[in-house]
């Protein structure tokens, strides 16, 4: 591409825009990378996922974030948040322009009606041990640094197979967290590398 566009006034040609765009559709948008994210721990046939994250309703993370959106975007209310995200729905009344980044890309993005039954029926009241995790095929961690003590809790209570944990630091795992993340048996997605 950047070949194609040097030999050219620098502006890339009609091909080359839509060829960038298919590519990033297919392969770059959170939906994609959340199939990606399936598809690679076997779990892409999956029908009801988890995703637990926390700190994500007062700590806005960005990979965490675009990770349960595109979990969203595929499953819609059979993706069911255990601490509710306000802010990804369209009709949030919360100031965005508080959160990291003025909510910048994640907020205010997901329908209402992609709610699942623990963000519709419970909110934040609900107690972690009455949720029946034999209800999903799935459960995603969308950042193992910020819940590592309820990630290894949760590990004991639903297989480490069909968990999946996303390490999104800007920063590699230090040696400790990287052995963790070897030896758990969860499926382990990590954004940085050394």
């Amino acid at each position: 591409v950047a070949r194609a566009i040097g030999q050219g006034n620098g502006i890339p040609d009609l091909a080359t825009r839509e060829s960038l765009r298919e590519y990033f559709t297919a392969h770059l948008t959170s939906k994609a990378m959340a199939a990606y994210i399936l598809k690679m721990s076997g779990l892409e046939n999956a029908k009801r996922v988890l995703f637990v994250d926390e700190q994500l309703p007062n700590q806005a993370d960005y990979q965490s974030a675009l990770s349960l959106i595109g979990l969203k975007q595929i499953y819609g209310s059979n993706c069911d948040v255990l601490f509710p995200v306000d802010y990804l729905y369209e009709d949030t009344e919360r100031d965005t322009a508080a959160l990291y980044g003025r909510g910048f890309g994640y907020t205010k993005v997901l329908p209402n009606d992609t709610r699942g039954i623990l963000e519709r029926d419970l909110g934040n009241t609900h107690p972690r041990n009455s949720i029946d995790l034999n209800a999903y095929d799935a459960l995603v961690v969308g950042s193992i640094t910020r819940n590592t003590g309820l990630a290894l809790e949760l590990l004991v209570q639903f297989p480490p197979g069909r968990t999946i944990w996303i390490h999104g630091e800007d920063s590699p795992p230090m040696i400790e967290e990287a052995q963790l993340l070897r030896t758990a048996g969860a499926q382990v997605f990590v954004r940085s590398i050394s």
